[in-house]
């Protein structure tokens, strides 16, 4: 079992729980880390970081296997790997929805006011809900 832990100063600490240490350290984050997911498998988790970028890291290598750069002006707050991994979400400026595997967009949903704020994914990724800054909560489906 794995627990990860990201900076102000852009590092990712990962530690193996059942053994209590560190097991990797990752610094290509140039900013804060604002939000992490694992994949269900435990195989890849992604990061987002104040440095307008998302890595995709996997951990049994343990190097980046992908780097999703923002524009400049876009804010990234949270990111999340629905159950399946199938889908990733990026919260911010706007919501943006990846297909996982060739990490491409899929949807860019702009109907929050402000910026969003947190994401997550409903079962088998059947529904997404956010927050903003707008104070609403949405809920978007098929």
């Amino acid at each position: 079992m794995i627990l990860a832990a990201g900076t102000s100063r852009g590092i990712i600490r990962i530690w193996e729980i059942r053994q209590a240490e560190s097991a990797a350290n990752f610094t290509d984050h140039l900013d804060e880390v604002v939000g992490m997911s694992f994949s269900e498998n435990g195989y890849h988790l992604v990061s987002a970081s104040k440095d307008n970028t998302v890595q995709v890291w996997d951990l049994r290598k343990l190097k980046t296997i992908k780097t999703i750069t923002m524009p400049d002006n876009y804010k990234i707050n949270d990111v999340v790997v629905d159950q399946s991994a199938t889908y990733m979400a990026v919260a911010g400026t706007d919501l943006k929805v990846y297909r996982c595997k060739e990490w491409s967009e899929v949807v860019t949903l702009k109907e929050h006011t402000a910026d969003v704020t947190g994401v997550r994914f409903g079962p088998n990724a059947s529904f997404l809900v956010s927050s903003s800054l707008d104070r609403s909560v949405k809920y978007f489906s098929e």
